[in-house]
C-alpha cells in the first residue's frame, strides 16, 4: 500500500482554533449585521456552521433585500464591526476553544 501526504495550510488558524460558540463568539454576527446593515437579530448563526463568514453574511443580508453592491461596499465595515465586538469580548472571556 502506498501512502500519500496531504499538506494543509491554516492561514487564519481556523483548523486549529475557532472562535467559541458562546455568546461572544456567535453574537459578533448579530452585532455587525445590526450596526452595519441595520438588520434585526432574527437569524441563528449556528445554522451556518461550516460556512465562511462572507457567504453567511451574504445569505443573511440578501434575504433582507440588501443589494450585492451595497453588501460589498459595506463588507469591510462589517468585518471591522465583528472584530471590534470580539476584542471587547476577549476582555471578559476566553474566545478560543
Amino acid at each position: 500500500m502506498r501512502f500519500q501526504k496531504l499538506i494543509l495550510f491554516d492561514i487564519d488558524g481556523t483548523l486549529i482554533y475557532h472562535v467559541g460558540a458562546g455568546p461572544v463568539g456567535l453574537q459578533r454576527f448579530a452585532f455587525a449585521m445590526q450596526r452595519v446593515y441595520g438588520l434585526p437579530n432574527d437569524f441563528d448563526p449556528s445554522e451556518y456552521n461550516g460556512t465562511i463568514d462572507r457567504q453567511m453574511a451574504w445569505d443573511i443580508v440578501s434575504a433582507h433585500g440588501v443589494s450585492r453592491k451595497k453588501f460589498l461596499e459595506k463588507f469591510p465595515t462589517y468585518i471591522a464591526g465583528m472584530l471590534e465586538y470580539l476584542k471587547e469580548g476577549a476582555k471578559k472571556e476566553k474566545l478560543y476553544e
